[in-house]
């Protein structure tokens, strides 16, 4: 079938097709930002709240070294892999699994060092053991 010549003009005046992307963005005009207070913008944050997120990744980074060293401590080379894996690398279990070849090793290795470290608490924040620290949810 032929289009007509009118076919062919309203095809051309027809704006582009928007992408997906283009339909969420919000377009603004530049000086709006430079008259912002910066105070004001979404992503201000106070002198507070900047060292407490410093202290909070000192802290996460302090128990993330615990956590590695009762993994050397109380697990077996292969489960210290499948904890690595499903922890760290966020796969499933299936997933580990069929990435080391094995079945119930990966949740044998997650609950054998869950109550490891129910029985041992983490370090509290001045770097002695806290008895008082919750046990790890599991």
């Amino acid at each position: 079938m032929r289009k007509s010549k009118a076919d062919l003009v309203n095809n051309a005046q027809r704006k582009p097709r928007r992408t997906r992307a283009s339909r969420f963005a919000a377009s603004m005009d530049p000086t709006l930002l430079d008259k912002a207070n910066q105070t004001q913008g979404c992503w201000y944050e106070t002198q507070e709240e900047i060292e407490q997120g410093l202290e909070w990744g000192r802290r996460k980074a302090e128990l993330l070294k615990w956590v590695r060293r009762q993994m050397g401590r109380r697990l077996t080379t292969r489960e210290r892999r499948c904890v690595e894996l499903y922890f760290f690398k966020g796969m499933t279990y299936r997933e580990v699994g069929k990435a080391m070849g094995t079945n119930g090793t990966v949740r044998r290795s997650v609950r054998k060092l869950r109550n490891a470290a129910k029985k041992q608490p983490a370090p509290a924040k001045d770097g002695t053991s806290n008895a008082n620290h919750p046990p790890i949810s599991g």
